[in-house]
């Protein structure tokens, strides 16, 4: 009995040290029926009266077993009710999330774990919710993370402490749950699929961890624990300078974020990539990867414009002077084409278009771009008015021959983002107006011209 109670002062010293429980009343223990879990449940009973907790068991039966999960449920059930613990039981069907999904098993698993725990904990004030990781989990995690490539948030390992959740058990080794569970007689139930080496942790955990202890470091473990632990300082280090970079934000909606480009130019680089991951995940939950980082921080230094970025949640756009982040189809216009009868008005895209005939003593030279007379040599019944396409081209009045539109909107700084609304006034393929912007030379007002039609732009 002396060894438990040693590891059980361990764990009550750890749990006070990380302040686990400081302004919590409540813990939702997640309880699989294995032995890290029934330890972990049998422990906080032992030092819940120190925290002035109380326990609530919360179990997922995952649907992946068929009848050995239905015991894991029954014997959970069983228990807590035995120990006058309140239980929460909920059915899954994780084969058929994961083929919906088309996610590993072991990431819908855990997703669907955690977003039921987080169901539970919600039902109770000041809760938090706990569970049985252990030193050889921390381990395996930082090994599997820096195996497919991470940072220093990676490599921190499984995180100790939040808000919402914390891990009493972090800190001790599986060898140790497993003696304390003999001495004190805590029943539990074995996981068939823990010993399936198809499921990357297990082969991690069970073949890889175990190759290394034995031929290059038998203190693996406690190395990557420490490494963890020294990455976790730099990654909060970094984290809260990323927090207290100022300035840089030009406009934030609820789908977009708009950088300034020559500010964030200047951030020293580790700085830079961390702050675009950082602000990628706090507003749009993706966790951009180092390689999709690197290229971004390449691409901000070169003279590339336009989409830089693009998956099925987040798009980047590098303007002259800023850089967009927006959700995936955030502001997707739609082409517009509309058929106005001359004399006529419509109202487009925000904005009204009149057209009315006008005589030649009326015509004024006038800077405002929402003004333009149009000449035409014959009469025209109507004229169209549509979204640019690519190939578009005009002869800009002042200009020397023909345009293309997209040359003329980089010459005259539209932003990509302002691109897609652009507007053309048509009279058959030939371009009279760009919208707002410019007009053709080939329709200014001349001693040919036998109709003059005065347009007006109007914004909403």
């Amino acid at each position: 009995m002396k060894l438990s109670s040693e590891l059980l002062s361990k764990v009550t010293a750890f749990c006070s040290e990380k302040k686990l429980f400081e302004h919590t009343n409540t813990i939702v223990v997640g309880v699989s029926g294995g032995v890290d879990s029934m330890v972990l449940l049998h422990m906080l009973q032992r030092i819940k009266l120190k925290f002035n907790l109380e326990i609530i068991a919360s179990h997922l039966n995952h649907g992946i077993r068929g009848e050995e999960a239905l015991s894991d449920e029954e014997f959970v059930k069983s228990y807590c009710l035995t120990h006058g613990i309140q239980c929460f039981v909920e059915k899954a069907d994780i084969p058929s999330i994961v083929a919906q999904k088309k996610e590993s098993l072991e990431a819908v698993a855990r997703d669907v774990r955690y977003k039921f725990l987080e169901s539970v904990r919600v039902q109770f004030q000041n809760a938090k919710i706990v569970t049985a990781h252990h030193a050889e989990d921390n381990a395996e995690t930082v090994l599997f993370n820096i195996l497919r490539g991470t940072g220093l948030a990676g490599s921190s390992g499984i995180a100790v402490n939040s808000a919402t959740l914390c891990r009493p058990m972090l800190g001790i080794r599986k060898s140790e749950i497993l003696e304390y569970a003999q001495i004190e007689g805590i029943p539990f139930n074995e996981d068939s699929t823990n010993s399936n080496t198809d499921y990357t942790r297990n082969f991690i955990r069970l073949n890889l961890l175990p190759l290394i202890a034995e031929q290059v470091n038998p203190n693996i473990v406690e190395t990557l624990n420490n490494f963890a632990a020294i990455s976790g300082l730099y990654n909060d280090y970094f984290t809260e300078l990323t927090q207290q970079v100022q300035g840089v934000t030009v406009e934030e909606y609820d789908n977009m974020i708009e950088l300034n480009l020559e500010k964030i130019k200047k951030l020293p680089k580790a700085l830079l990539v961390d702050y675009l991951r950082f602000r990628v995940l706090e507003k749009f939950a993706v966790n951009l990867v180092y390689n999709s980082v690197k290229k971004l921080v390449d691409v901000i230094d070169s003279t590339i414009l336009g989409e830089i970025y693009s998956d099925s949640r987040l798009t980047i756009e590098k303007e002259r002077d800023s850089l967009l982040l927006r959700t995936s189809g955030y502001e997707r216009i739609e082409s517009k084409n509309v058929v106005v009868p001359l004399p006529g008005k419509v109202e487009i895209d925000g904005c009204t278009l009149t057209f009315e005939d006008a005589s030649a003593e009326s015509v004024l030279i006038t800077s405002d771009p929402t003004i333009e007379y149009f000449g035409f040599e014959k009469d025209v019944k109507s004229l169209t008015i549509r979204t640019w396409k690519a190939g578009d081209w005009f002869k800009p009045i002042g200009g020397r021959g023909k345009k293309k539109v997209s040359d003329y909107l980089t010459d005259a700084k539209v932003k990509h983002r302002d691109r897609k609304r652009v507007l053309v006034v048509t009279e058959g393929d030939a371009i009279v107006w760009l919208v707002g912007l410019r007009m053709d030379n080939r329709y200014s007002v001349t001693r040919k011209t036998n109709r003059i039609v005065k347009a007006t732009l109007i914004y909403e």
